[in-house]
C-alpha cells in the first residue's frame, strides 16, 4: 500500500478539485421556482453580465465582431477568446447559458492541472507542486481571525462555524481587499479562466527546454509555447504582459546559465530564444495593434502603494493583513533556495535567482504603477507574483520539515505542530471562501427575472439581428446581454474600464430619452427599438408620456416596455 500512497495522494489531490469545482459550476447558474435565473456569487452576478454581452454578440450577429458590442460606432478591445468558444457552442445549439458554464468548468480543473505541472517542473517535486498549488489557490491572510472573534461573538456559535456569514479575503471595513484567487479569478473572470493556466503550461515547457534540458520534442514544446504565448492577447492580455516579463529574465539566466561560452553554444542558444520571440511576437503584435492599439486612453499611471495609498492606510500593515506571512516564507524559500544552490556553484546560484526574480519584480510592479483605470485590477499582474511567492513558500515548508527531522523527538513533535500552524494561517481564510462559494444556500442573486429572460427570448425571435437599440446601463441589462443586439450604450463601468470614450454618446442618450422628438439624432444612429424601464426612467430620465404618443409599443411587460417607430 505504501508503494502506491503517491500516486493515490495525486489522483485524491486533483479528484477533490474537480468534485469541487463539479459541484460548484452545476450550482453557479440556476432557475428559482419563480423561474428568475440566480448567480451564486456574487462576482458571476457582476462580471458575468459583460461576457453575455460580447458571447451574446458573437453567438447571434456575427463571429468576428466588426465593432464593439459595449458602445455603437467604437472598435472591440478585449480579450474575446473565452467568449468566441461559447459563442460556438451556442451556435452549434448548447443552450445559452450552459455554453458560459460548461468552458468555465473545464478551465477551473485545467488550472490545477496547469498549477502542478508549473510547480512540479520549477521544483521538481510532487509533494511541493502540491503544497504551492493550495498556497496559491487558497490564498488569504488575516481573515480567518476574524471569523474567530465572529464564532465567539454569535449567539449560535456552532451556527456561525457552520454557516460563514460573509467572505474573509474580503472585509472591507478591515481594509482587506485582496479576494481569494478562487473567488475573485478563476470562477468570474473568464479571460483569466482560460488564458491563465495556458500561460503556465506555455512557460513549463519553456523551462523545461531551457533548464531542465529535455531533448525530447524540444522544438515541439518550444513551438507550441509559443503559439500559446502569440495568442495570449487575445486570450487574457495580463498574463501576456506576465509572460514577458518573466521569459525576459529567464532569457538572461540561461545565459549565465552556459558552462561554456562559445560561438556554437551562444548561437544555438539566440536561435532557440529567437524562435520564441519570432512566432508569439508575429502573432500577438498585429493580434494587439487591430485590437488595443487604437485605445484612446492610457492606463499607466505612477501609484506608489497601490491600494493601500487608495486606502491611506501602512503598506505593511495592508499587505500583512491580506496576504499574511506567505510574502516573508516566499522570501525565506528564496533565501535557503540560493543559499543551498551556492554551496554547489556560483553560476547556479545566480542561474536559480533569475528563475525566481521576476516573480518579486511583478510584485514591486504592482505595488509601484497602475495598469488600469480600476486600481484593484493590479490583481491580474498580482496573481502572477503570488505564483512563484507560492512555490518558494512550498520550497520553504519542505526545507522546515527536513530540518525538523533533525531535532530529538520531543522537538521534533512540536516543531511539526509548528510548522502545520504556519501552513494553516497561509490557507485558513482562502479554504473558508472556498467553503463559501460552494454554500449557494447561503447567497444567491437575481441575475435575470423570468419577465427579462421572456422579453430575451421575444427580441431574439421578433427583432432582427441587426437592430439598434437604445436602452439604459444597467450591468445585468436583458437586451444587451441575452440577444446579441446593439445598444447606443451599455454599462457604464465596463466603457470607463476598457478605455472607451463613451461621454458624447452617454450625453446623447440622455437626450434622446428626455426629448424623443428629436428623430434627426435617432436616425443619426438608426435607432429603431427603445426599451424603457426603472433603470431608463430613474437614470436617463426617459419620458414614457412623450415616448407613447410618437411611438408604437410593440412589446409590454409589468416592468418594461419596448417601442418602436
Amino acid at each position: 500500500m505504501r508503494k502506491y500512497l503517491p500516486q493515490l495522494t495525486i489522483v485524491g489531490y486533483f479528484g477533490s478539485w474537480f468534485a469541487y469545482f463539479a459541484w460548484f459550476w452545476s450550482h453557479a447558474l440556476t432557475f428559482d421556482a419563480a423561474g428568475n435565473l440566480q448567480a451564486g456569487l456574487v462576482n458571476i452576478w457582476g462580471d458575468w453580465a459583460a461576457h453575455f454581452t460580447m458571447g451574446s454578440a458573437l453567438g447571434y450577429r456575427e463571429l468576428w465582431l466588426s465593432s464593439s458590442p459595449f458602445l455603437i460606432n467604437a472598435r472591440f478591445s478585449y480579450p474575446f477568446a473565452a467568449n468566441f468558444i461559447s459563442a460556438l457552442l451556442i451556435r452549434i445549439g448548447v443552450p445559452f447559458f450552459d455554453a458560459f458554464v460548461i468552458p468555465s468548468f473545464i478551465g477551473s480543473c485545467l488550472l490545477v492541472v496547469a498549477l502542478f505541472y508549473f510547480f512540479r517542473c520549477l521544483l521538481n517535486s510532487r509533494k511541493i507542486a502540491i503544497i504551492a498549488s493550495l498556497i496559491f489557490l487558497l490564498n488569504g491572510g488575516v481573515g480567518f481571525v476574524y471569523f474567530g472573534r465572529d464564532i465567539l461573538s454569535s449567539a449560535t456559535p456552532i451556527s456561525t462555524f457552520l454557516n460563514p456569514p460573509h467572505e474573509y479575503t474580503r472585509l472591507d471595513a478591515e481594509n482587506i481587499k485582496w479576494i481569494s484567487v478562487i473567488d475573485s479569478m478563476v470562477i468570474p473572470q473568464r479571460a483569466f479562466n482560460l488564458g491563465f493556466p495556458l500561460t503556465l503550461v506555455a512557460l513549463a515547457l519553456i523551462y523545461s527546454v531551457f533548464y531542465r534540458e529535455e531533448t525530447t520534442y524540444r522544438y515541439l514544446k518550444l513551438g507550441g509555447a509559443s503559439l500559446i504565448l502569440g495568442l495570449m492577447p487575445l486570450i487574457h492580455t495580463h498574463s501576456f504582459l506576465a509572460a514577458g516579463i518573466i521569459l525576459f529574465f529567464w532569457l538572461l539566466g540561461s545565459f549565465l546559465k552556459l558552462k561554456k561560452w562559445s560561438f556554437s553554444t551562444t548561437s544555438h542558444l539566440f536561435f532557440e530564444w529567437g524562435m520564441v520571440g519570432v512566432i508569439s511576437l508575429s502573432l500577438a503584435i498585429p493580434i494587439y495593434s487591430y485590437f488595443f492599439a487604437t485605445q484612446t486612453q492610457g492606463f499607466l499611471r505612477w501609484y506608489p502603494g497601490w491600494l493601500a495609498k487608495e486606502l491611506s492606510v501602512n503598506w505593511f500593515i495592508f499587505w500583512f493583513k491580506n496576504w499574511g506571512v506567505t510574502p516573508l516564507l516566499g522570501l525565506a524559500g528564496l533565501s535557503v533556495l540560493l543559499l543551498r544552490l551556492r554551496k554547489d556553484a556560483y553560476q547556479k546560484w545566480w542561474v536559480s535567482s533569475f528563475i525566481w526574480l521576476p516573480f518579486f519584480f511583478l510584485f514591486g510592479l504592482s505595488n509601484l504603477f497602475i495598469f488600469q483605470p480600476f486600481v484593484w485590477d493590479n490583481t491580474k499582474l498580482l496573481v502572477w507574483a503570488a505564483v512563484g511567492i507560492a512555490g518558494l513558500g512550498a520550497f520553504f515548508f519542505k526545507w522546515l520539515f527536513e530540518f525538523s527531522q533533525t531535532f530529538n523527538r520531543l522537538w521534533r513533535g512540536l516543531s511539526l505542530i509548528l510548522i502545520a500552524s504556519l501552513f494553516f494561517t497561509t490557507i485558513a481564510s482562502g479554504t473558508l471562501d472556498a467553503y463559501w462559494d460552494l454554500r449557494t444556500d447561503l447567497h444567491s442573486y437575481t441575475l435575470y427575472t423570468a419577465e427579462e429572460l421572456e422579453l430575451a427570448a421575444w427580441a431574439k425571435k421578433e427583432t432582427p439581428l441587426d437592430s439598434i437599440w437604445l436602452t439604459g446601463d444597467q450591468h445585468n441589462h436583458w437586451l444587451f446581454n441575452l440577444t446579441g443586439r446593439q445598444s447606443l450604450i451599455t454599462y457604464r463601468g465596463w466603457l470607463w474600464t476598457h478605455g472607451y470614450d463613451y461621454l458624447a454618446t452617454e450625453n446623447d442618450v440622455r437626450i434622446l430619452y428626455e426629448q424623443p422628438s428629436q428623430l434627426d439624432l435617432f436616425d443619426r444612429y438608426g435607432v429603431e427599438y427603445v426599451v424603457i424601464g426603472k433603470n431608463e426612467t430613474e437614470v436617463w430620465g426617459a419620458n414614457k408620456t412623450a415616448f407613447l404618443a410618437s411611438w408604437k409599443i410593440v412589446k409590454q411587460s409589468e416592468n418594461f416596455i419596448v417601442f418602436n417607430r
